[in-house]
């Protein structure tokens, strides 16, 4: 579970990071869409709201893994941090146990 130290723009700039720089997480259309979350945002629209969804975004990204991306194709998270450090940093700050992330963790979605 994430810290409630985390600010909507570090979760903001943690949500881009891992989304542009790296890529999409797998299902997040159908997967995530509906979450409890995403309607809470819709409703009130505040950056408290959206720091949570957010959060939830981050988490689902190591829940998920990656949508598939042929330059990450069939690479283990512990692949993708040693490519991009700011992963395991970002791991960290959530409090995401990277042993619980999907291999390969860039994969087709089914």
């Amino acid at each position: 579970m994430a810290s409630k130290r985390i600010t909507y723009e570090q979760a903001l700039s943690d949500w881009e990071f891992l989304s542009e720089k790296i890529g999409m997480c797998n299902d997040l259309t159908g997967g995530f869409v509906l979450e409890d979350e995403a309607l809470s945002l819709l409703k009130s629209p505040t950056k408290a709201t959206a720091r949570k969804l957010l959060i939830s975004l981050i988490e689902y990204w190591f829940h998920a893994g990656m949508d598939y991306f042929h330059e990450h194709a069939n690479k283990s998270i512990r692949e993708i941090y040693e490519e991009f450090p700011e992963v395991l940093d970002i791991s960290v700050r959530y409090g995401i146990d990277l042993d619980k992330c999907p291999y390969p963790f860039a994969k087709r979605c089914a």
